[in-house]
């Protein structure tokens, strides 16, 4: 198998015997895939407010730079814009939503530099609420594309999702 898949929850709690998250344990041939996971002490409601709207994500998640959003955001078919900036090179990622329940799950294919899925998906375990992250993408350019990726990319992805996460529960728990 090309790529990796990252599971950290924290205290080795495992996130597949949490209601809801079952589905995230998957492999992909080709697709490099970077999962973490975090508990958050805020409502629901509270993490939805701080975390879905992809204006938001400027303020939480590393690199990216700006969001454009379409008036039906954050409908299923809609899209958001992301400038996004890496190792000193900006450049644009389309991110269009293919699931979207609120205070529970957002999904988006991801087109541009990379091609792929991202989703953020929300859990209760035992009062504790849990966010989920998952981001599975390849590189262009075949070979030589998962080369850079296993050598450079793929551990510059999982630093920033972990950050991301850390600063979501930062945001939400206020």
């Amino acid at each position: 198998m090309i790529g990796t898949v990252k599971w950290c929850p924290p205290k080795r709690v495992s996130l597949k015997t949490i209601k809801g998250f079952e589905y995230l344990e998957r492999e992909e041939l080709y697709m490099t895939v970077v999962q973490n996971s975090i508990k958050v002490n805020a409502a629901p409601e509270t993490i939805e407010a701080y975390s879905r709207y992809a204006e938001s994500w400027p303020d939480w998640f590393p690199g990216v730079v700006s969001v454009g959003v379409d008036d039906a955001y954050p409908d299923v078919g809609s899209v958001a814009q992301i400038e996004f900036q890496a190792a000193g090179v900006t450049f644009e990622l389309t991110f269009t939503v293919l699931d979207y329940v609120p205070g529970v799950r957002v999904e988006y294919e991801i087109q541009g530099m990379a091609h792929g899925r991202a989703s953020f998906d929300l859990a209760q375990d035992g009062g504790e609420q849990w966010v989920a992250a998952e981001i599975e993408y390849e590189l262009p350019g075949g070979v030589l594309g998962r080369i850079a990726d296993r050598a450079v990319v793929e551990q510059r992805v999982e630093a920033a999702l972990a950050e991301a996460l850390a600063n979501l529960k930062a945001g939400a728990e206020g």
